[in-house]
């Protein structure tokens, strides 16, 4: 195979699994981020700016830290204090 040809078949399952991985990690963040979600709704209603911050992060480990904060706060206002 000369440098002008390629694998059309090898580049394809490579797009695939890039497809695959940003699929994957796009579920990870929605799934983190309705966990901090779940937790703080049982604090009452979320104030809307604070949902879109926390469905606009797109960093897990931001997402981890405030889903194990929202674990242990004990009210909203003590979690965004806590952000």
């Amino acid at each position: 195979m000369s440098i002008f040809e390629y694998d059309e078949e090898a580049v394809m399952a490579l797009i695939r699994s890039d497809e695959r991985e940003d699929g994957r990690n796009e579920g990870l963040l929605q799934a983190r981020q309705e966990s901090v979600l779940e937790l703080l709704e049982d604090f009452g209603e979320i104030p809307e700016s604070l949902r879109i911050k926390i469905c606009e992060e797109t960093n897990l480990d931001t997402l981890k830290r405030w889903h194990k904060l929202a674990a242990k706060t004990d009210s909203i206002e003590q979690f965004v204090a806590a952000m």
